[in-house]
């Protein structure tokens, strides 16, 4: 291995005729293999280098360019590319120029590769950048080698192929961590040897089902918390393990995909303008196993992307084309590709949201989030593992807000050949939710998973206290925990107005706090608000239920509640939208019976609050509601 202006070499070939001494030296590192010095490629073997991507898949880059995806679950490789050849041979009779190669190894910020904003990006101070390429050649012709390129992403490989006249130059990218690790970027260029006569192509083998195009589609947040929705065309293939017990047709809890039973990969040219994705000469070729992507001596970006579901795949694929399209400097308008923007930053800070887990007599499975201000509910419903066990697709999905007419969209699993018909809410789940995919948000959401064929889940038993691993949609992790409540009565719960639900004691029924008991008026407000809050004298004054919901007998809706000390603890409290308790107007033990406190918006250290949403929480014994409040200055 050699190290030559400050990046790694590991192995170049070439002809003594061009840059004589560089060719002896660099000629030597055939005889050797090396490994990047960072976190990934993670090694080497016979000049190729892989790359490890999530959900256990390895990507092998070799010295001419060809790649290799592997999956630990598959016994074969997932998907296999390969360079055309750089010269058309019958044109040349028979004579064919020997194959030059070189393999590059660097990172960003390296020295010699500064780029985008960084006061370096001109590494040799001559009024441009990037212009010379990592290929050990002299590019822009100042007598030195590769000492003003772009070194992109936290490991990228480049490899550069000549043959006579033609050359390739394709690097390979990769950023660390959850969020884009799943990810393999490609930016190639390339000519032939005979140009202009044939387009040489680089081309991607699925051993898996035939490629697909199709629309991708993801809702996300963006640094501010709004929710948006990005689209890209791209090519989708899913490949299936043939050694896989999971059955694939069944999309309900505990018939799960499972862990190595398939796996979606997508292709995306990041480059979706007119002036390029749609012209015909750099239009991608589709034939059926085989996609092929057109090279020219302008490179072409693209991204390869690998994940365990659709919608995760329609994600990773959306936020890799927001890497490509980098930032603009609103001052200068100078802009610069590549740039990894930070996630929003409320989901950053996001708290673990409320769960609880029911089970029917059909055996449908629910989960039930709470959703408060502040959180987030894009999730991602195919990726839900509870107590070790993998749920599969729910097949019903219901947002139920505090205020407001409950949603449902139906689900399943999606498989290739549903993704040509699928309707929009398919890709845009939480578009079709309406507000559910806000960080204001209030109110119940509900994964139904049913599995009629299961109804005995002895793991299921009330009161238990489950684990529950999930992946939030922008591809973070997450784990919760929730108890086994009594078995639903109907297949679709009424959502509560509040997270903290629990049971009658008198008939052990699940019911919610009223949202009559409390009231604010006026609201919006800019001097002060009366807040009317209600000591409720029985069972039917204190709780709220379905209309159509048979409440059982041993419930008497006359009866006094059973609080706790013969008298409720009732606090009122008044919260931030980011949670934080700024003042209590009432503490203490009250009897049955109507209330009035006043907030005039100033804190518990007299200070007036901002312009803003607040939230109003009624607390008596461990059942609570809440009312947003509107404070105008």
């Amino acid at each position: 291995m050699i190290f030559w202006n400050g990046k790694t070499y590991i192995g170049f070939d070439r002809t003594l005729g061009h840059h004589t001494l560089l060719g002896v030296v660099l000629g030597l590192c055939l005889l050797s293999t090396g490994a990047w010095a960072g976190d990934s490629p993670t090694g080497s073997a016979g000049n190729a280098f892989r790359y490890t991507l999530s959900d256990g898949i390895d990507a092998s880059v070799g010295k001419d360019g060809s790649l290799k995806f592997f999956y630990d679950a598959f016994s074969g490789p997932l998907l296999l590319g390969r360079l055309d050849p750089l010269t058309d041979s019958r044109r040349r009779r028979g004579k064919s120029s020997p194959v030059h190669s070189g393999i590059f190894l660097s990172r960003e910020g390296q020295i010699g590769g500064q780029r985008g904003f960084s006061s370096r990006a001109d590494d040799d101070s001559d009024g441009l950048v990037d212009e010379d390429p990592l290929d050990g050649l002299d590019n822009d012709g100042d007598g030195a080698i590769d000492e003003d390129f772009a070194a992109i992403s936290d490991a990228m490989t480049v490899v550069h192929l000549s043959q006579g006249s033609g050359y390739a130059q394709l690097e390979f990218m990769q950023w660390a961590g959850p969020r884009l690790q799943g990810a393999l970027f490609l930016d190639f260029a390339a000519a032939h040897q005979l140009n202009g006569v044939t387009t040489p192509y680089y081309h991607l083998e699925s051993t898996g089902d035939a490629w697909r195009e199709v629309d991708v589609i993801s809702r996300q947040h963006d640094l501010a918390g709004r929710s948006h929705t990005s689209s890209a065309t791209a090519f989708v293939v899913r490949s299936v393990n043939p050694g896989s017990s999971a059955n694939l047709s069944t999309p309900s809890a505990l018939h799960p995909v499972g862990p190595g039973a398939a796996i979606w990969l997508g292709v995306l040219v990041l480059d979706q303008s007119l002036e390029t994705f749609d012209r015909a000469k750099q239009r991608p070729k589709l034939a059926g196993h085989l996609l092929s992507l057109p090279l020219t001596e302008n490179s072409l970006a693209t991204v390869i992307c690998t994940a365990s579901s659709w919608l995760q795949l329609n994600r990773l694929l959306l936020d890799a084309m927001a890497v490509y399209t980098g930032v603009t400097d609103p001052v200068s308008g100078h802009k610069a590709h590549w740039i990894v923007s930070p996630l929003c930053s409320r989901c950053r800070l996001e708290k673990t949201i409320d769960l609880s887990i029911s089970q029917d007599n059909e055996g449908t499975l629910s989960l039930r989030f709470a959703l408060q201000p502040g959180f987030s509910g894009l999730m991602d419903p195919d990726l839900f593992i509870l107590d070790g066990r993998p749920l599969g697709a729910p097949t019903e999905i219901l947002w139920k807000p505090q205020n407001g007419h409950a949603e449902a969209v139906s689900w399943d699993l999606i498989t290739p050949d549903q993704l040509g018909s699928r309707p929009g809410s398919q890709n845009d789940l939480y578009g079709s939710l309406g507000a559910v995919s806000g960080h204001e948000a209030q109110g119940i959401l509900y994964f139904q998973f049913s599995n009629p064929a299961e109804k005995d889940h002895t793991w299921l038993k009330a009161g238990t206290t489950l684990n529950l691993a999930g992946t939030w949609l922008d591809g973070r992790g997450f784990l919760t925990q929730g108890q086994v409540i009594v078995p639903a009565d109907n297949r679709l719960p009424e959502a509560t107005t509040d997270s903290n639900e629990a049971k009658v004691r008198s008939g052990k029924v699940r019911l919610a706090l009223a949202a009559s008991l409390l009231e604010g008026w006026p609201n919006p407000f800019q001097d002060q608000i009366q807040i009317k809050f209600v000591v409720p004298s029985s069972v039917r004054e204190a709780f709220e239920w379905s209309a159509d919901k048979p409440l059982p007998d041993s419930l008497d809706l006359s009866a006094p509640v059973d609080w706790s000390g013969g008298q409720p603890s009732v606090s009122v409290k008044v919260y931030s939208i980011n949670g934080q308790e700024l003042v209590s107007l009432q503490q203490g033990t009250l009897g049955e019976g109507n209330y009035t406190v006043t907030w005039n918006g100033t804190d518990s250290f007299g200070r007036k609050v901002a312009s803003g949403t607040y939230f109003c929480k009624l607390q008596m014994d461990s059942w609570s509601v809440t009312r947003r409040l509107v404070f105008l200055r």
